[in-house]
This record gives C-alpha cells, sequence and structure tokens, in this order.
C-alpha cells in the first residue's frame, strides 16, 4: 500500500515520515492519481484518512515487516504527517503537513514522492497535524 515509486502524474495523498531505529528517516505514503481522487467541497483529495490507512497497514498480511513494526510499535499521530489535496477553482495543488515538515527538505521529498509541479504547489499547516516524535533530519542531509 505504500507507494515507492515516482509516479508519471501527479497524485494525491496521505503520507508520514518516520524513523527508523537504526535511524534512517522514510516517507511512507499512500496515494491516488488525480483523476481518481474524490470531491470534497472545492477540493479533489485521497479518501482513505491517516487513522483509517494506519490501522488498515496493522492488519494488512502483505504490509512489508518494517512498515507493520512502525505501525504496530506507534500510534498514527506519532510521526509528522501530512495530505496532498488539489483546489480545483485555483488549480493548485495544496500541501498540509505538520510544521516540522515544511522544510526544503521535506518539501523536495513529498513533491517527487507525488510528483507535484512546484509551480503550482502551496504549503499549510493544519492544526491536526500536530506530532509528538520528531525525525532526526541531520542525519539525513536536511537543515
Amino acid at each position: 500500500m505504500t507507494d515507492s515509486s515516482t509516479p508519471a502524474t501527479p497524485r494525491l495523498g496521505i503520507f508520514w515520515f518516520v524513523e527508523h531505529p537504526r535511524g534512517h528517516i522514510h516517507l511512507i505514503s499512500a496515494s491516488c492519481p488525480l483523476d481518481q481522487a474524490e470531491h470534497y467541497g472545492d477540493n479533489m483529495t485521497f479518501s482513505p484518512g491517516h487513522w483509517e490507512l494506519w490501522e488498515q497497514w496493522k492488519k494488512d498480511v502483505k504490509a512489508s515487516p518494517a512498515l507493520r513494526a512502525i505501525v504496530n510499535l506507534f500510534e498514527y499521530e506519532a510521526w509528522p504527517r501530512g495530505r496532498i489535496v488539489f483546489n480545483e477553482p485555483r488549480d493548485r495543488f495544496i500541501l498540509y503537513a505538520d510544521r516540522k515538515l515544511l522544510t526544503p527538505h521535506f518539501i523536495s521529498q513529498i513533491q517527487v514522492r507525488f510528483n507535484l509541479p512546484a509551480d503550482r504547489l502551496e504549503t499549510s499547516t493544519d492544526d491536526h497535524y500536530r506530532s509528538t516524535e520528531s525525525p532526526c533530519i541531520a542525519r539525513e542531509g536536511g537543515a
């Protein structure tokens, strides 16, 4: 259920940055192409929520052992997370995320994973996305 390759078209979805016990930071995500997204007001969005998907991964026997370990050790809100939506009237992709992720280091990884055009991308915080854990970006070459 995680996306590991770069998609050919922009995608909408949800994501987390989690730190593996060995210190590596991983972007885990689930997404859909823009043309398969659901309407939510003026926005297009990926349907499952963070909690719903986290719980699904806990039960998914096909999920990788590393993913299952993370979802069973932590609650869904522990690691910094966010969502990509598309605002149709403004023709803009909006990245809502925990403040900890609104740095060039993390934004660039999200852009690549979801194939988001930089000239049509906006970032914003959201009070729903507050985490208790903080990935150590110093080990990953971040700011």
